[in-house]
């Protein structure tokens, strides 16, 4: 239920507020590049925590991530990382990233949850 409500919004803002930034070709549902987007979300999750060596993610897979279209991705997974006083703490998170082509990729939103 609590990952239904945070994933809602996602979609939603998607929905109402995506832009269209023309830019090569662009990523197709069922494509494989579900998987190269949660790789590019776990990137942009280590650059966010205080012990990015430490990071554990959950595998990349098929349910991991989902096309919302225009190239965008919605992410949801976890990382087991030490915090600023060395413990290993289970952070989950939806990231909403976009493929912009000639691989480049954008994090557009992330929601955490401890």
């Amino acid at each position: 239920m609590s990952k239904l409500l945070i994933i809602l919004p996602l979609i939603l803002l998607t929905a109402c507020c995506g832009s269209s930034v023309p830019s090569g070709p662009r990523p197709v549902a069922g494509s494989g590049d579900e998987t190269l987007a949660c790789i590019m979300a776990q990137k942009f999750m280590a650059d966010r925590l205080k012990a990015p060596a430490s990071a554990k993610f959950a595998p990349c897979n098929r349910e991991a991530a989902s096309f919302a279209g225009d190239g965008e991705f919605i992410v949801s997974s976890y990382v087991d990382a030490q915090n600023s006083f060395g413990a290993l703490i289970r952070t989950s998170f939806v990231m909403r990233v976009k493929s912009l082509g000639n691989d480049q990729w954008r994090m557009l939103q992330v929601v955490t949850s401890p």
